[in-house]
């Protein structure tokens, strides 16, 4: 009798199954722990620009969106978001960071329904959880509270429920589209845009692989209309933006081929090999002891083609828009969704015929995978808020430190671009300082022969420097495992 014949292989298998919400909870549930244990404060991107903003809700709004705007960057959606939570939460950082798990979580759980909803099988939704928090570069979305990403995953997500409410009985049934779903639809869509320029890449997308599925099968010539009108709309809103808004800021938006080739191996070693690449490797074992079977709908078969052709495109078009600007850190985090969200709809249906053991290990395998990648992220974290708070104290109170950089003109510099501000406006709001503009300067050589330069705040995190030039001229007089304050001493 073969294991097949055994009354209880499909109680194994759905055993096997439920060992998936191990990955798909657990680092959850950690960062949820230390946002409620540990202490918390407002980090150093952008949060020292929104907290203390005069004016009302609206107010801010519009001084933040204009200030957007004035640097070529068209974002209603991140500007209302910033000037009404960091309103809310002014004096309650510890608070925000919660409400941030919140949201992450909220995105994760809008495309884990939407997998679902596309194969009807119940293990998509931990599934999807499991893929995404595999992906190290994710956790930037629960750290860093002023990034716009995960904003454009949620609306992006809300978006293409009610798309897929308004398509679905087309594809399945033969039925007609539900067209009142469509209205909703484009609002989330349209939000999705104004939380960050590259997801129009998911407009895009959509019409894209409507029209390609129209293209296989030529049937439903409404499917055509709608992909049309959806890519052409998106590449409309896309010109917009290059033609009208584009300016300052986003002018760094280089098609040159040294950026790209840089941040396209930047993505190749730490998201495609660094995150992705263990998924593939599981994708391959899991296809090797599965038993395909095609499904005998013809309308199914073709939903499922316009799903699969959408998740790759969005995934692929996403990734060359950001590609001239960087393809690194938060920045990619939309990626690791999209990937998640293929992969799952890909791989849940096959796991119903995979072996049970192969899926067993690969769920154990995952449920390491993401308590490495999510304890390693959190204590990265964890370590920065601690070694910065001791640092901002330390800058505040160190009385060398405050005469001579008050009193005889020292300056400051340091190697991390966003903090470099962030940490003055934070000492000087917060612990009663006065201090002048700390400077941006990444490379160590460039404060050699720079007299006036008495002190140097070096972040290991923002650039693998050689320490051994600054020689005996510098000595550190704070050291942490995130920050170190070197001076000059002669």
């Amino acid at each position: 009798m073969t294991f097949w014949n055994n009354k209880n292989a499909g109680e194994c298998l759905k055993a096997a199954n439920y060992l998936w919400w191990l990955p798909a909870l657990f680092p959850l549930l950690a960062i949820l722990s230390s946002y409620m244990h540990g202490t918390w404060s407002w980090g150093l991107m952008d949060d020292v620009n929104m907290v203390g903003r005069p004016g009302t809700i609206w107010e801010r709004f519009c001084v933040l969106f204009s200030d957007l705007l004035g640097a070529g960057r068209f974002n209603p959606t991140f500007s209302f978001h910033c000037a009404f939570f960091y309103r809310i939460f002014e004096n309650h950082p510890k608070a925000f960071f919660v409400f941030r798990w919140v949201e992450v979580v909220m995105a994760l759980i809008l495309w884990g329904f939407l997998a679902y909803k596309v194969t009807q099988k119940k293990i998509a939704i931990p599934l999807f959880f499991a893929i995404a928090l595999s992906f190290l570069k994710f956790y930037d979305a629960f750290f860093f509270l002023s990034t716009q990403e995960i904003l454009g995953v949620f609306f992006s997500g809300s978006a293409l429920v009610f798309f897929l409410y308004a398509l679905k009985p087309a594809f399945t049934h033969s039925g007609k589209l539900r067209k009142t779903f469509f209205i909703p639809g484009v609002l989330c869509l349209l939000l999705a845009f104004g939380s960050k320029e590259p997801f129009v890449s998911v407009g895009i997308a959509l019409g894209f692989s409507l029209i390609v599925s129209w293209i296989k099968n030529r049937q439903r010539k409404d499917f055509l209309t709608v992909g049309i009108v959806m890519f052409s709309f998106s590449v409309g809103y896309a010109l917009f933006l290059k033609t009208f808004v584009a300016k300052g800021y986003s002018a760094g938006y280089s098609l040159t081929w040294n950026e790209i080739s840089g941040n396209i191996q930047q993505w190749f070693h730490d998201v495609l090999i660094g995150s992705h690449g263990f998924w593939i490797i599981i994708t391959i074992f899991i296809l090797s002891g599965s038993v395909f079977s095609q499904d005998k709908k013809q309308e199914r078969a073709v939903f499922y083609f316009w799903i699969m052709i959408f998740g790759l495109s969005v995934y692929v078009l996403y990734l060359l828009l950001i590609l001239p600007w960087n393809a690194w850190g938060h920045y990619v985090t939309p990626l690791g969704i999209f990937f998640a969200f293929t992969l799952t709809v890909f791989l849940a249906g096959l796991l119903d015929s995979a072996r049970t053991w192969l899926v067993g290990l690969a769920a154990v395998i995952s449920l390491g995978v993401n308590l490495y990648a999510g304890g390693k992220a959190l204590h990265f974290h964890a370590q920065y808020q601690q070694d910065t708070q001791q640092m901002l104290v330390w800058l505040s109170q160190n009385a060398l430190f405050q005469h001579e950089v008050m009193e005889a003109g020292a300056v400051v510099r340091c190697n991390a671009n966003e903090p470099s501000g962030a940490i003055q406006k934070l000492v000087n709001k917060y612990h009663g300082q006065n201090y002048p503009k700390f400077i941006f300067t990444p490379k160590v050589g460039d404060i050699l022969n720079d007299p006036a330069t008495r002190y140097y705040i070096w972040a290991p995190s923002w650039g693998d420097q050689d320490l051994r030039r600054l020689g005996n001229m510098w000595t550190p007089m704070f050291v942490s495992e995130s920050w170190i304050v070197f001076r000059r001493m002669r």
